[in-house]
C-alpha cells in the first residue's frame, strides 16, 4: 500500500471552556437535551472530558456538582453533574432523560447532525431555545440541573407516605402516627380466622 492509499482521518478538535460562577451560557439555538455521553459516543465524550476543566467540582450542601464545557470542531458542550449520578430524572414537562455518565447536558445539534450520533428518544429531548442558554446546577431547588427555562430534578423531595388509615400525609409508611392510625392497631380480620 503506498501513501496515496492511506486513509488519512481528521481527529476532532477539543478545546477547553472556562466556566464562571458555576455557569456556562450557550448561544440560542437548537440542542439535544440530556446525558452527553449518548449524543457524542465514546471516544468523542472521552476528549470532553479531557478537555473539560477536571478541577471545576464545587462543593454543595449535601452532595458534588461540576459544571464542565468544552467545544468539539467548534460546538460548544455542556455537561452538568446530577445529584446522585445514573438514573433517570425528569423535567418539569413530565420529559425523562436516562442518565449514565452521571451528568446531564446540551449538545448543539449541528455536532449531532455532524457526527450522526442520535441519543435514544427515551433519554433525551430536541429543544430549540430563542434566548442565550444559561447552564448550573441548583442544590438549593431539589439538585436541579438548570437548562435555560428547563429544570430537571435530580434531588428530589421524596413523596410523602399517604397514610391508609386516615389519607393525611405522613412520613411513616406503618400508618402516620398523627392521628392514633398505628398500623398494628388495625389488623387484618383474616389473621383471627
Amino acid at each position: 500500500m503506498n501513501e496515496s492509499q492511506i486513509e488519512t482521518k481528521t481527529l476532532p478538535v477539543f478545546e477547553h471552556v472556562d466556566v464562571h460562577d458555576d455557569m456556562v451560557a450557550l448561544p440560542a439555538g437548537t440542542y439535544v437535551v440530556g446525558d452527553p455521553c449518548y449524543t457524542m459516543g465514546h471516544d468523542l465524550w472521552r476528549g470532553f472530558l479531557e478537555a473539560s476543566d477536571p478541577d471545576c467540582f464545587v462543593d454543595r450542601t449535601s452532595n458534588m456538582a461540576q459544571v464542565a464545557s468544552a467545544t468539539v470542531d467548534g460546538f460548544q458542550i455542556v455537561s452538568i453533574s446530577t445529584a446522585y449520578g445514573d438514573g433517570r430524572y425528569e423535567d418539569g414537562a413530565g420529559n425523562t432523560y436516562g442518565v449514565d455518565s452521571g451528568s446531564l447536558g446540551l449538545v448543539p445539534i449541528g455536532f449531532v447532525e455532524k457526527y450522526g450520533i442520535l441519543p435514544p428518544k427515551t433519554a433525551s429531548t430536541v429543544t430549540t431555545f430563542d434566548t442565550e442558554v444559561c447552564c448550573t446546577f441548583d442544590a438549593a431547588d431539589e439538585g436541579a440541573v438548570v437548562l435555560g427555562p428547563l429544570r430537571i430534578l435530580t434531588d428530589p423531595a421524596p413523596e410523602p407516605f399517604v397514610c391508609w388509615v386516615c389519607l393525611c400525609e405522613s412520613e411513616y409508611s406503618d400508618g402516620c402516627s398523627v392521628n392514633g392510625c398505628e398500623e398494628d392497631e388495625f389488623e387484618d380480620d383474616d389473621d383471627d380466622e
